[in-house]
């Protein structure tokens, strides 16, 4: 698969950004980036964070891209930091520059939460591009739909679901979830209980639930274009999904406001009279938003 192939496809998912607005990487960097991301999105260049600041206003489908100083010049971190503070809503990546970059200053990035990294020497993969650059917006998408949700919930479940919205652009397993709240399955389902939260399985179940209501609410996608973001088989699996979740046909929550009933319908799940436990393997949405207990899944 060539890269341009890869791009039409991200494109139709909406993983990678039009444009790359890199900050002061030096020549030979810039070339790379333009050379080998041409085809992907692109590319801008900006010499500090101020002069990066006035083109980030108003600008969507836009990521930012910081090259990683050297250890002389650290100071400039703090002003990169508190640019990602003022543009919460974008994604931030880092670029570590062959023979400019300090390792110090990439952990110090790291810690501000620019924790993804493209990495100049290999720029040339394909894949290591894609999968960046895909990573960092999933990430900053599932960010965004939690924040947009507005969900009354304890910190366990904030935890479990942040975890789990950042992967649910694809199916999840429990390995998969357990990996990335960095602990061992079994550690993972104790953790629930103990918590008396529901099952990782429906936290999964949730967070794929939310991001498909986040992207319905996207003009002019329909929902065949969402279950292929999503990696459903296709529309109808996805829609059945969503009715399991919400107890709505994707028509009824893209009318309604699909995200704002989504989360309506969580909060319904973790407020249910019975334990969530137990309405893990019952719980039902009801057509007037209450909620009742049925027989089977």
């Amino acid at each position: 698969m060539t890269v341009t192939i890869g791009r039409e496809r991200f494109r139709r998912t909406g993983l990678f950004p039009e444009t790359l607005l890199v900050i002061g990487a030096p020549a030979h960097a810039q070339h790379d980036m333009t050379f080998y991301c041409t085809d992907i999105a692109r590319c801008e260049f900006a010499l500090s964070a101020d002069a990066a600041h006035a083109r980030l206003r108003n600008r969507t489908n836009i990521a930012v891209v910081m090259a990683v100083p050297s250890a002389g010049q650290a100071a400039c971190i703090d002003d990169y930091l508190n640019l990602r503070r003022q543009f919460s809503q974008t994604a931030f990546l880092a670029l570590f520059v062959s023979g400019d970059s300090d390792l110090t200053s990439l952990a110090r990035l790291a810690s501000g939460g620019i924790s993804h990294v493209l990495v100049q020497q290999r720029l040339h993969l394909q894949e290591h591009v894609l999968s960046t650059l895909a990573s960092s917006t999933t990430h900053q998408t599932a960010g965004r739909v939690w924040a947009q949700a507005s969900i009354e919930a304890d910190n366990e479940v904030v935890t479990l679901m942040l975890a789990a919205l950042r992967l649910a652009h694809r199916p999840i397993s429990l390995p998969q979830l357990a990996q990335a709240t960095q602990m061992h399955e079994r550690t993972l389902r104790k953790y629930c209980d103990r918590h008396r939260l529901p099952s990782p399985q429906w936290i999964i179940g949730w967070a794929r639930c939310l991001l498909a209501a986040y992207y319905l609410e996207e003009s002019g996608r329909p929902v065949q274009a969402v279950a292929e973001v999503l990696h459903f088989n296709s529309a109808v699996l996805l829609a059945n999904h969503l009715r399991r979740y919400t107890g709505l046909t994707a028509t009824e929550l893209r009318r309604c406001g699909a995200l704002a009933i989504a989360a309506r319908r969580l909060e319904e799940f973790l407020r249910a009279e019975t334990s969530p436990l137990a309405c893990a393997r019952g719980w039902r949405p009801s057509a007037d938003g209450l909620t009742h207990q049925s027989n089977g899944r």
